[in-house]
């Protein structure tokens, strides 16, 4: 599955726009289900992979919790 460049664009655009940044750490699921709607596409693995390049282009900070689960917290960027 080819990953689209506008999706990743969509993605950041609107998590900007709504303040996620705010919201502080969240687990990878709350993530999950805001891309699935903001990209009206449920295919989990493709979320999956945008979501993972996402946190290697350091749009997100990863933070390991007692358990050994992760949360992430958002970086805004500035718009033109």
């Amino acid at each position: 599955m080819v990953l689209k460049a506008s999706d990743e664009i969509v993605i950041l655009t609107y998590l900007n726009y709504r303040n996620y940044q705010k919201m502080g750490f969240m687990k990878y699921s709350n993530f999950c289900s805001v891309f699935c709607y903001i990209l009206n596409n449920y295919n989990k693995e493709y979320v999956r992979k945008i979501f993972i390049k996402l946190v290697r282009n350091n749009h997100f900070i990863k933070k390991q919790n007692i358990k050994r689960s992760y949360t992430y917290c958002f970086i805004p960027f500035e718009m033109d």
